[in-house]
């Protein structure tokens, strides 16, 4: 059975291989670490087979495009690597404490695991993926370096896609839009 995550305008659906949540829904480290002052989390968190654990952050930035230009020159990348320390200190918190909800002990022990992967998605659409696919394509791969570079530190693999180039990047995920979402009012 599939599971299917909102976050804004878009439907993301997880298939069978994936144990996946919305993390500040979840019972766990996430509403102590949330009391620290300035502490974010990413949106999704989630388990991908047997060996890899995934935490997925979504940016919509389409309508936005003007606000948010600035915070694709990288402090979007350093959003995102605070947003991961912070959500990695919950799962610790979550596998000491035995939390049933989530594996959180199965989360714990992917990333204590050389061997295993971890898995840092950024799930973003900008107005630019619509006009100009060659450009929007060379935003993602900048992106994705920025990451890198801001999480050098966690040794992780790291991607950055957008629905606009593809619904089906990461395996057995598909991303899809409501109606009017590319539609906000700036």
């Amino acid at each position: 059975m599939s599971t299917q995550l909102r976050e804004g305008n878009q439907i993301f659906e997880f298939d069978d291989n994936w144990q996946v949540n919305v993390y500040d829904c979840v019972e766990s480290g996430y509403r102590d670490i949330n009391k620290c002052v300035g502490a974010k989390s990413c949106d999704f968190i989630g388990v991908l087979g047997a060996d890899t654990l995934a935490l997925m952050e979504v940016k919509d930035f389409r309508g936005y495009q003007k606000k948010n230009d600035d915070r694709l020159d990288g402090p979007l990348a350093r959003e995102m690597a605070e947003k991961v320390a912070h959500t990695l200190a919950g799962i610790a918190s979550g596998a000491r404490r035995k939390c049933n909800y989530l594996p959180w002990r199965k989360m714990g022990e992917l990333l204590n695991a050389p061997s295993k992967q971890v898995l840092v998605i950024l799930f973003l659409e900008d107005d630019l993926g619509s006009q100009n696919i060659a450009e929007w394509k060379a935003m993602l791969s900048v992106q994705r370096k920025l990451m890198r570079k801001n999480l050098f530190w966690l040794q992780v693999e790291i991607a950055v896609i957008s629905e606009s180039i593809s619904t089906t990047q990461i395996p057995g995920v598909v991303v899809s839009s409501l109606p009017g979402a590319a539609c906000h009012t700036p």
